[in-house]
């Protein structure tokens, strides 16, 4: 399906793997990361999620309501899959606030690309990261800010852009779907 213009944003369409659910989204994404945490690798089945974080009500389902699967609290953070095919389409995040949508169920291609990858520190084993985005072993908050590859020019400006988009403390003491923290780290 071709994106369409609703207003001054560009809307995009996402699908699972069967169809069964469909959404739209604006093409609002504020931040797109690489996680490589052990539930990231587990939901997609991966080795690493590619997502991006947009504003909750920049998103609506257009088909599928009944067929979604929910993993987690509704009211609260939680992952949408599809009950049919178990394709991962977003995570509700931040107190219901956001939604990290997996790029990789965009139909259509998005102007946000990735600008780092996260918990570098739980990736598979078998994978080897080979692009120049800077490598964080947890959120860079959490890791005091550094990152694991070299210092890069925008690193200072990335790092305000995750702090003040994500509320990263909000997301550090909670642990359940949408979370990104490697299970081995316990508080």
């Amino acid at each position: 399906m071709a994106d369409v213009s609703f207003g001054t944003a560009r809307m995009l369409t996402g699908k699972c793997l069967c169809g069964a659910v469909e959404y739209r989204v604006a093409d609002r994404f504020e931040y797109a990361m690489n996680c490589h945490c052990s539930n990231c690798r587990r939901a997609t089945g991966s080795a690493f999620k590619p997502f991006a974080g947009v504003k909750r009500g920049e998103l609506s389902l257009v088909r599928g309501e009944g067929a979604r699967l929910i993993y987690g609290d509704e009211g609260e953070a939680h992952d949408v899959h599809c009950a049919s095919c178990g394709s991962l389409l977003y995570s509700v995040v931040r107190e219901g606030a956001y939604a990290h949508v997996t790029l990789g169920t965009l139909v259509d291609a998005p102007a946000i690309r990735p600008s780092a990858h996260i918990f570098v520190g739980s990736k598979a084993e078998w994978f080897q990261i080979t692009d120049d985005l800077p490598q964080y072993e947890c959120f860079p908050d959490d890791c005091g800010g550094a990152a694991r590859s070299d210092d890069h020019d925008d690193l200072a400006e990335l790092l305000v852009r995750l702090q003040e988009a994500m509320r990263l403390d909000d997301l550090i003491e909670r642990k359940g779907p949408g979370d990104h923290r490697p299970e081995r780290t316990v508080r």
